[in-house]
């Protein structure tokens, strides 16, 4: 894996801690389920999310041909 991929890997492993560690903050703070935690949880889903797919998914692609139409005979926009 390229140096570029590991440095992205390791922003989204820092965003998840950072994210994390503010969930634990605001249960320490507010001491019940607000708003606010509600967010850093759904923000700290995505940072996993991200974390890790982007370690291990290699992109591809695949075409498959499509057959040529019999009948090119389309009705006309005008009738």
């Amino acid at each position: 894996m390229p140096n570029s991929d590991r440095t992205h890997l390791l922003k989204w492993k820092r965003s998840l801690r950072k994210k994390l560690l503010n969930c634990l903050v605001l249960i320490e703070n507010e001491g019940y389920p607000s708003d606010n935690l509600a967010y850093e949880l759904k923000k700290s889903k995505e940072c996993f999310i991200n974390w890790k797919d982007s370690g291990e998914f290699e992109k591809t692609s695949t075409s498959y041909p499509l057959p040529e139409p019999n009948d090119l005979n389309f009705p006309s926009i005008d009738d």
